[in-house]
Order: C-alpha cells, then structure tokens, then sequence
C-alpha cells in the first residue's frame, strides 16, 4: 500500500515538473521579450523562479537531505535556462554554462537584452568601434580582435555592422600605421567594389609581416 502511495506522488511530481511550457530560442535583442516572458513562466510552473531570481536561498545550516533538493533543483534550472539560447548565444556564455551558475546566467542575459538598454548599448558599442584605431607598436592581430569582439556584441544585439562597413573601418583606421594602405580604399571607391572583411584582414596582416622583414634583427616594426 505504502509503494503505491509513492508511486503516486512520484507520478503527480513527474507531471508537475514536465509542463507544457515552450520558451522560444533567444537569438537576439528581437527575441527577447517573448522570451523573458515564457522563460519566466516556464521556471515558475516548475517551481524554479524563486531560485533563479534569489528571492530563496540555501541556508549552509540546512540538512543534506535539503542541500541534496537543492541541487538538484538548481542543476534543472540551468538546463531549462541553458536549453532556451540558440547556439550562438550558447557559445557566448559558454563560460557561465559550464560554471553550472542558473542566477549568474540569467543576471548575465538580463543586463545584456534588459528592455530599454538595447539601443544605448548599440550606440555606445558603436562609438567604440568608430574611435578605435591601429597604434604604432600594437599588433595587428590585437587590432582585429578587438574589432570583431565589438561587432559580436553588436550581432548579439542585432544591430552588426555589415560586412564591407566592417571591412571599411578596418581599413580606414589602419591607416595612421599603414598610409600607403589608401590606395587599397581609393581603388575600391574607383571601381564601385566592396571590400571584404576576411580580405582586409589578410591585407593588414600582410603589411604587418612587409614592416617586421624590414625591422633591424630582434626588432619589431609595426
């Protein structure tokens, strides 16, 4: 009698902890609402939220029955958090996903795609790209990356600069370092071609090895 009751209570929770509750793949700054809304949901019908958002926390004095529960409760609410982000954005938090963190991944997705600091965010990441530049002494492969980490911000908020735009300003703001470089933007213009973002990246890379042939032995020219 006794295992037919637990039974029943196992079955009652497993219903409990599998509802029917889809969250849409977060993308991007366009998928956001919708899916702060249903990732909401989803974590309150299981019971979850509290967790998530702090308003419980484990008392260290709790026994190891309760810390045993809460384990596992907090294992479920990363993988319901980690299972809503597309693979892009997977790959962004990889970090917090392998930390196993459910609170530090969803503080992290808030303070990214939080309503109303969208557009700031754009615009700022957007003044950083346009007054970065190529220093003297600085390599050219720092340069790029620098660069291209703003304009994954600037995907992630769904406002990426296009390819030739990219490519452009790539170029443009090498040209304290590199000037003979105008040619390559002049040339472009002239013959109504768009640069390529991959293209320019092997162009400066290039001038970079021309510079540090012609550096003295151990020097480095750049």
């Amino acid at each position: 009698m006794k295992r037919s009751s637990k039974k029943k209570k196992r079955s009652r929770s497993s219903r409990l902890d599998s509802p029917s509750v889809e969250v849409p793949k977060l993308t991007g700054a366009d998928d956001y609402e919708l899916w702060r809304t249903m990732i909401e949901l989803k974590l309150k019908v299981q019971k979850l939220w509290s967790l998530v958002t702090e308003e419980v926390v484990l008392d260290s004095s709790c026994s190891s029955a309760k810390k045993r529960r809460w384990k596992e409760r907090w294992l479920k609410a990363q993988a319901v958090i980690a299972g809503s982000l597309g693979p892009r954005l997977a790959g962004r938090y990889r970090r917090l996903l392998v930390n196993c963190d459910p609170v530090a991944l969803f503080q992290e997705i808030e303070k990214e795609y939080n309503a109303g600091s969208t557009a700031k965010n754009d615009i700022l990441i957007k003044a950083a790209m346009f007054v970065r530049k190529l220093a003297k002494g600085e390599r050219v492969d720092t340069y790029i990356d620098a660069i291209m980490q703003l304009q994954e911000d600037l995907v992630t908020l769904g406002h990426p600069l296009d390819d030739a735009e990219l490519a452009r300003l790539l170029l443009t703001h090498a040209l304290e370092v590199f000037p003979d470089l105008s040619t390559e933007l002049v040339g472009a213009r002239m013959k109504a071609r768009e640069l390529e973002v991959g293209k320019v990246r092997g162009r400066l890379l290039a001038r970079e090895q021309e510079e540090n042939m012609r550096a003295p032995a151990g020097g480095v020219v750049v």
